[in-house]
């Protein structure tokens, strides 16, 4: 990671970059203001959570790749092909990544460390989701960005 970081970088140079956007319009909700930009981005965002979950528990590939989280050597003996679930595993976290890249850019500027600030956070809404769990980490992350932001507007 610290390769990919640095030789960003050294690609890009050590200043931060923003997307060049169409201005926003902007609208009040319930005394706070929201531009057209986050309610484009959480609609796309809440869309793409239903993609997954439906491709994780409606989905053939989804049954595959819930029976390989479960039991390794089971799934391969049912005839799950190992490589082709940890594939598609590693792909759907690299969409899923780059996608959360693209809205943090939204938001604010970019640089080489951006999200490092976040990694803690992160970590705690796989474990208070628990650990494997879609529909935990989903709940978490909501839960934790509305208190997040409750404490942002009330502090």
């Amino acid at each position: 990671s610290f390769l990919v970081r640095y030789g960003l970088r050294a690609l890009f140079g050590p200043d931060s970059k923003q997307y060049d956007m169409q201005d926003p319009s902007y609208l009040s909700v319930f005394g706070t203001g929201i531009t057209s930009s986050q309610i484009v981005s959480l609609l796309l965002v809440a869309a793409f959570a239903v993609l997954c979950y439906v491709l994780i528990y409606r989905t053939k590939n989804g049954a595959q790749i819930r029976a390989f989280a479960s039991n390794e050597d089971l799934a391969r003996i049912s005839g799950i092909n190992p490589i082709r679930v940890a594939v598609l595993v590693w792909f759907l976290a690299g969409v899923v990544g780059g996608l959360a890249g693209v809205f943090t850019g939204t938001f604010a500027l970019v640089d080489h460390e951006v999200g490092w600030d976040m990694i803690l956070v992160l970590i705690m809404v796989v474990i208070i989701g628990g650990v494997g769990s879609v529909r935990g980490a989903l709940i978490a992350g909501l839960a934790v960005g509305i208190f997040t932001s409750a404490i942002s507007l009330w502090t």
